[in-house]
């Protein structure tokens, strides 16, 4: 399986796809999280809006999956074929 490009998702894309990341648009102080536009925004536009490095945004979002995908699934968790950012 290819490895995900997250630059390329949307921002509701990404905590939709992995629920971990949600705390780092919060920790950010973005305002992603429950906006009805996060379906339409990229996340380089988030950042340009809320005048955060895209960068560092990716590398934030990108350790928040890796720890979890080292944590392992949830108990009564099935991770689809897609939900694997090493994939």
């Amino acid at each position: 399986m290819r490895r995900v490009e997250i630059r390329n998702l949307s921002v509701a894309q990404i905590m939709n796809r992995w629920s971990e990341t949600i705390g780092v648009f919060i920790s950010l102080r973005m305002k992603c999280v429950g906006c009805p536009l996060a379906r339409f925004c990229s996340l380089q536009d988030a950042c340009e809006d809320h005048d955060i490095p895209l960068e560092r945004t990716i590398a934030l979002i990108a350790a928040a999956i890796e720890r979890r995908i080292r944590a392992g699934p949830a108990p009564g968790h099935h991770r689809s074929k897609e939900g694997d950012a090493g994939s």
